[in-house]
């Protein structure tokens, strides 16, 4: 529910700057992610300033990749300070906490080492989890903006269809860098490798699932295999996304698609 709020929040302040102008706009937004952060949820203050950097971008007619990218710059920053403020008696505080919370459903026979095992490893990644969540608010909120905005007088540039869709090819310095990082293993720098090393982990993942779209799109297969092969993949839990990073790495060196000579390819009618 957090997350479609989100989503539906963005959205909303991306129009409205786009209509009335980010500079009007400005003082009223920043009004409201204050006191969104301060009485509801600090992800909603953040989701509205992911709105208005997108309108920002858009007004100063950036690329996509680049709308996305510099619209989720303030989670980056909410991801650090949590990454800065959860030291190891910050987290072992918060598993003790969980634990004490836990005891009723003792007789579910929940094993408890594996439970405070998850538990840190959920607190350790919970900023990067969080980018990853403010990352995916970002595009869906500026797809809900395109397929609403003509009742709003607000045209957009048109979002990169999925299947065309890669990272930059830079990324790769980023998660070499973090897992030499992650071997140093110098406290609080090590934290911040892991969920680099997961955020980007993720970005590949996705990207590997843009490759198969585009092949299932190139290959004309019917919509309900098409579906029955998603299903398939969902039901393969983590085997699925290791294998989609591979294939996301892969394409990154080969470019199956031949996106560099291809990549403004007009976006489909049909394109979801």
């Amino acid at each position: 529910m957090l997350l479609l709020v989100s989503i539906v929040l963005a959205a909303a302040v991306l129009l409205a700057c786009m209509r009335y102008g980010t500079r009007s706009l400005l003082p009223l937004v920043l009004l409201v992610s204050f006191a969104l952060t301060a009485t509801v949820h600090p992800d909603l203050g953040v989701s509205a300033l992911i709105g208005f950097i997108a309108a920002v971008q858009v007004e100063r007619r950036r690329d996509y990749d680049q709308v996305i990218v510099a619209s989720a710059a303030p989670a980056a920053v909410q991801a650090l300070f949590l990454l800065m403020a959860l030291d190891e008696k910050a987290k072992e505080e918060a598993i003790e906490l969980f634990m004490g919370q836990m005891q009723q459903f003792e007789s579910l026979g929940l094993p408890q080492d594996i439970l405070r095992e998850f538990v840190g490893l959920y607190l350790r990644l919970e900023p990067g989890l969080q980018f990853c969540a403010a990352l995916l608010t970002a595009v869906l909120a500026y797809r809900l903006s395109l397929q609403v905005g003509g009742y709003f007088n607000v045209s957009l540039p048109p979002a990169l269809p999925f299947r065309l869709w890669r990272p930059w090819e830079q990324l790769i310095w980023v998660l070499i860098g973090a897992l030499v990082l992650q071997l140093a293993d110098i406290g609080v720098l090590a934290d911040l490798a892991v969920n680099v090393v997961w955020v980007t982990g993720v970005i590949y993942a996705v990207q590997g699932m843009a490759l198969l779209r585009f092949y299932i799109w190139h290959r004309r297969i019917p919509r309900p295999v098409e579906i029955l092969i998603y299903v398939g993949l969902l039901f393969s839990g983590y085997l699925a996304v290791l294998s989609l990073a591979g294939l996301g790495l892969l394409d990154t060196w080969f470019d199956w698609r031949r996106l560099g000579a291809d990549a403004e390819q007009p976006p489909d009618a049909d394109e979801s």
